[in-house]
């Protein structure tokens, strides 16, 4: 592990933050009582992989095969934005690569040439799940695709993600692409530990314009939870802060929650109705905590 770390240093591709190291019993410190013993089930629930946890004593509340890897689509994108988070610099003009617009998947619309602030480029990552917006940053982070995506793999390795392979910055199928609900839930509450990534993954809009002038584009967010908020119960706010959908994955949910004033994060993996699972899941553990 130190010689992994002392070569990213000399290569300027890792930055010396904080960065936990998963024990191997509880991933999460506990830095508040746990809530009382809960009876929530996952019976009912479409997803095959769930983990509902306390963000603030890492209490798992509920889980269903969660440490079982699977295809994760464009949950991808938070370990993506997290490389580029930790570099620092939001406002640093990032170029739009030839190609980009030819990407699989879901796309924006961003303008080849043309310059965008890396902060608009993280929310069209973040809020409109952006193929063409992993690429490009992808490619201003590193020399290629092919060496950012070594990058996300080293960054999993120290951060403790046992069970998590990147074949890509976007989330597009790909053999052996995969992670777990437990590691999803250890990367995304480091990720959250960032104010930036906060604030774009609750965001329900974002407008990005390039530098150099022209046509803004107005990206909304995939996160259908965030413009339904009422419906995950009295109590609930839901905070973002990720979907993913492909062939292979299925639709895949990350939710922030804040239930009373304590967050919960949800990870639902291989569901058919992850909005329905997330909103009965979040009505039920409000209503056992009112």
């Amino acid at each position: 592990m130190h010689r992994i770390l002392s070569t990213l240093l000399l290569l300027g591709t890792f930055s010396p933050l904080p960065t936990p190291v998963r024990a191997p019993v509880s991933f999460l410190p506990a830095v508040a009582p746990p809530f009382q013993t809960l009876s929530l089930s996952a019976n009912g629930l479409s997803a095959s992989g769930v983990l509902l946890i306390d963000l603030r004593s890492g209490q798992r509340l509920l889980k269903r095969d969660a440490r079982t890897p699977r295809p994760i689509a464009s949950l991808v994108k938070i370990m993506t934005a997290l490389l580029l988070i930790e570099r620092g610099d939001p406002e640093a003009p990032v170029l739009i690569p030839a190609g980009v617009g030819a990407i699989d998947g879901t796309t924006i619309g961003l303008l080849e040439g043309k310059h965008y602030r890396a902060r608009d480029l993280l929310a069209a990552l973040l809020v409109g799940s952006g193929n063409d917006a992993a690429e490009a940053l992808a490619l201003h982070h590193s020399p290629s695709v092919a060496d950012f995506v070594r990058a996300m793999n080293v960054r999993a390795r120290v951060l403790g993600l046992r069970s998590t392979t990147f074949r890509n910055p976007s989330g597009l199928d790909a053999l052996g692409q995969e992670s777990t609900p437990e590691d999803l839930a250890w990367l995304t509450s480091y990720a959250l530990r960032f104010p930036l990534f906060r604030e774009l993954v609750s965001s329900s809009s974002w407008r990005l314009t390039p530098l150099e002038g022209g046509t803004p584009i107005l990206v909304v967010n995939t996160n259908q939870l965030l413009h339904t908020r009422s419906r995950a119960g009295q109590g609930v706010q839901i905070n973002g802060v990720k979907t993913g959908t492909t062939v292979k994955a299925g639709e895949c949910l990350i939710s922030l929650a804040d239930i009373d004033g304590r967050e919960v994060l949800l990870i639902l993996l291989k569901s058919s109705q992850r909005y329905r699972d997330a909103q009965a899941l979040l009505r039920e553990l409000s209503q056992i905590l009112a």
